[in-house]
């Protein structure tokens, strides 16, 4: 059972990883690239957590205002530490902390959009249970395809199929071969 929890555990590390910008930075050379990504996807938390603390201070919603306020901070916090380094700077601290904890330290922005969305829907449905259930629906899409895709590419067995005549090697049909050796209905 333990086996089985470890490897859903990684599927979904590996999945959650892939959608922040783990694997491009461990393919970058020269981090310009990996800092380009980061400084906009930074701004544009940034200005998606201003114009929800503004949505929120209007409406009176007090307790998502202090949620949007603390994403935000942390937000603000990320952009002046590791936005204005050097390429070379930020790759020298994206490999102190090493690649997959510093993809994870900008991943909490994405997260705090997630949690602002639940607590949202909790206060406009009510209900906990059903404000999860419409979150999972509307992202099932992105992020439950893809895992029960790479569930089903593990666990589900392979098989070959070879008609009367033809069989596979390496991708090429061989017609009538029948262990001569010849490739192709040769005469």
């Amino acid at each position: 059972m333990q086996a089985y929890s470890s490897k859903i555990f990684n599927a979904i590390a590996r999945h959650i990883l892939g959608l922040t910008l783990y694997d491009m930075m461990r393919s970058s050379v020269g981090f310009e690239d990996v800092r380009a990504a980061l400084n906009d996807r930074v701004a544009w938390s940034i200005d998606l957590f201003r114009s929800c603390f503004t949505i929120h201070l209007i409406s009176g919603n007090y307790f998502f205002t202090l949620l949007t306020l603390a994403f935000l901070f942390m937000a603000e916090n990320i952009h002046i530490h590791y936005g204005r380094l050097s390429p070379m700077e930020l790759k020298a601290r994206a490999e102190h902390m090493s690649y997959a904890t510093f993809a994870i330290l900008f991943g909490v922005l994405d997260i705090g959009f997630v949690a602002i969305r639940i607590a949202g829907l909790f206060v406009l449905t009510g209900s906990p249970v059903l404000s999860i259930c419409i979150f999972v629906a509307g992202m099932s899409p992105s992020v439950l395809f893809p895992l029960f895709a790479s569930a089903a590419r593990h666990y589900v067995p392979r098989r070959r199929e070879l008609a009367e005549d033809v069989e596979v090697e390496s991708g090429v049909a061989v017609e009538g071969s029948q262990g001569t050796g010849r490739r192709g209905a040769e005469t």
